[in-house]
């Protein structure tokens, strides 16, 4: 037995056959904090070196392929 799961929840993976399990992102949000990240290293340049670590909620959506 094989068992795949997907990562990004693409619209597709509901569709495919058999619908595929996947990991669902925040796109907005990730979005979002991609967008203040960029603006304030603009705005501090001495922390372009800085490492960022952010974690966020994600859900499994569950179907066929697990």
């Amino acid at each position: 037995t094989v068992k795949i799961v997907g990562f990004n929840n693409a619209p597709i993976s509901k569709t495919s056959s058999p619908p595929l399990t996947t990991v669902a992102l925040p796109f907005f949000e990730l979005g979002k904090l991609a967008v203040e990240t960029i603006l304030e290293t603009c705005n501090n340049p001495k922390k372009t070196n800085k490492v960022i670590q952010i974690k966020l909620k994600t859900s499994l959506e569950i179907r066929e392929t697990t």
